[in-house]
């Protein structure tokens, strides 16, 4: 409704003015998203196509100026000359793009990284770990710190060069490949990390991993709530919900700053974090069926605040007790710490 009421032939009576609207508003915006873009640390490449792909005036803008002639701020002319101009933009949109598909992306954009040839590996690390990003990089860096030897698989060439310049010892490669993880040395490997940004791949690198190389012990980042379900129930060695543990670190640091003693706190933790992975456990068999899951849930929840509850009724128990010199014994010849 709003392009049938634009009037075509007032772009043709006034084609300067238009004009100047048109590519003052394109490169205003575009000027503005580049130095967004500069913020983000988006390569250049991306930052352009980022820039020219949104310079473009938006539908809210026949919204606004409508109000704008109801409410008397501009005359019904000026708001047609800008209706038009904004359409234009909009119209131009494809061409730039493909604009920027042939001329410009050549120039910035790096080589497919699927061109390029994995790297040549023959290690024999007794882990291997497939990702080093924002999770995988704390799991390298901790391994590597204690001795461990790591070998480093990663999809991302220029991720792989930065690691290479610290001092990282990584490859790149794609780890659902047999024969990159067998090159990895994944036959003599005792762990495979997998802490992959993409949950389909990461399943079907267990999957693979599972039919290749059996002996192999397999810990799994579960990228969100459905995943770590999946992954239980494709009975992995151990898997971590990759927001878990940062999360209850700042509940206990919540309830410290609201007065709860630091022992008791840190211990609610401890305890709602195992609850919350036997709860895991038991909700991952019928995670699919909404209506059972949300009904058995409710139930667990219930079941913890009764939990609670109940504990901080309790002398000596484990959500209200102070660290005293039994309790902590019994802590330390459970390993709970």
């Amino acid at each position: 409704s709003v392009g049938a009421s634009i009037d075509f032939s007032l772009i043709a009576e006034r084609p300067g003015i238009v004009a100047a609207i048109v590519f003052g508003l394109i490169f205003l915006k575009a000027a503005i998203l580049f130095v967004l873009g500069l913020f983000g640390k988006l390569p250049t490449g991306q930052r352009l196509l980022f820039c020219l792909a949104l310079a473009q005036g938006g539908e809210f803008a026949f919204v606004l100026l409508g109000a704008a002639v109801t409410g008397g701020a501009v005359s019904g002319e000026i708001a047609q000359v800008l209706i038009a101009s904004v359409a234009v933009t909009m119209a131009l949109t494809p061409l730039i793009l493909m604009a920027e598909e042939k001329l410009i992306r050549p120039r910035f954009h790096r080589p497919d990284e699927d061109a390029r040839e994995m790297d040549a590996m023959e290690e024999d690390a007794p882990v291997i770990l497939a990702g080093f990003g924002r999770f995988g990089n704390y799991v390298g860096r901790l391994l590597q710190s204690q001795g461990v030897e790591v070998t480093v698989i990663d999809h991302d060439s220029e991720h792989i060069e930065f690691l290479r310049k610290i001092g990282v010892k990584a490859f790149f490669g794609d780890a659902c490949r047999h024969d990159l993880l067998e090159s990895a040395g994944a036959a003599k490997a005792k762990l495979l990390i997998i802490a992959l940004e993409d949950d389909h791949k990461s399943e079907q690198l267990v999957e693979m991993a599972r039919r290749h190389f059996p002996k192999l012990k397999i810990f799994v980042r579960a990228v969100d709530r459905p995943h770590y379900y999946d992954l239980m129930n494709l009975e992995v060695d151990f898997t971590v919900h990759q927001h878990a543990g940062s999360a209850i670190q700042l509940g206990a640091e919540v309830l410290k700053e609201l007065g709860w003693r630091p022992n008791r706190a840190v211990r609610v933790a401890r305890w709602f974090e195992q609850y919350d992975h036997e709860s895991a456990k038991s909700l991952a068999a019928i995670h699919r069926d909404e209506k059972v899951y949300v009904s058995r849930v409710r139930a667990r929840v219930a079941e913890l605040e009764e939990q609670f509850q109940r504990d901080a009724r309790v002398p000596g128990s484990s959500a209200g007790a102070a660290w005293d010199n039994e309790a902590l014994r019994e802590a330390l010849n459970e390993d709970k710490f």
